[in-house]
């Protein structure tokens, strides 16, 4: 089976889970402005926590601008939780046992060689996630969550960290 129809069958899936008793149902990472979203294949994952709580704002449109200036258009853009939550509710270990196994399919499908975490919450969660899935040889980096910049006037700063980003995985491909 090929990844975009693997992708799209687990997306359905995930959009069917009922495990979460607070689901507000499951959100994905679109396709939009030539950007592949959650459907990427590439080798490269971008890890957030959770799914947005708002709508597509400025903080969206210069992740995925900053996705094509650096060649990231088929990155895998994902969620470690699924389903959408209320603002300032926290992620709950519950909750990431029950998205383990999606995200687990996630990995199976794409096979990275890089995952990217947007933020330190996610990081945390990755560094202790990924050795218990059996995942020792993904390079495991981290940036700002892409709202952290727009929030506190911190963009060209969030700039700067894409340019390292980016450096390490072209890196990473040449090793």
């Amino acid at each position: 089976m090929s990844n975009e129809k693997s992708l799209k069958q687990l997306k359905d899936e995930i959009k069917g889970c009922n495990e979460c008793r607070n689901n507000r149902g499951a959100w994905f990472f679109p396709d939009r402005h030539g950007v592949s979203g959650f459907n990427g294949d590439d080798k490269i994952f971008f890890v957030g926590e959770r799914p947005s709580t708002g709508e597509w704002d400025k903080a969206n449109e210069l992740f995925y601008k900053l996705l094509k200036e650096y060649n990231f258009e088929n990155a895998h853009l994902t969620d470690v939780i699924k389903c959408r939550k209320e603002v300032g509710e926290e992620v709950t270990r519950e909750e990431i046992g029950n998205c383990v196994e999606h995200f687990r399919k996630e990995l199976e499908v794409v096979n990275p060689k890089t995952i990217v975490s947007l933020g330190d919450k996610v990081h945390s969660i990755l560094k202790v996630l990924l050795p218990v899935l059996g995942e020792q040889n993904i390079l495991l980096l981290k940036i700002w969550h892409y709202t952290y910049p727009q929030r506190f006037g911190k963009q060209d700063d969030y700039k700067k960290q894409w340019k390292q980003t980016f450096h390490k995985v072209n890196e990473k491909k040449t090793h």
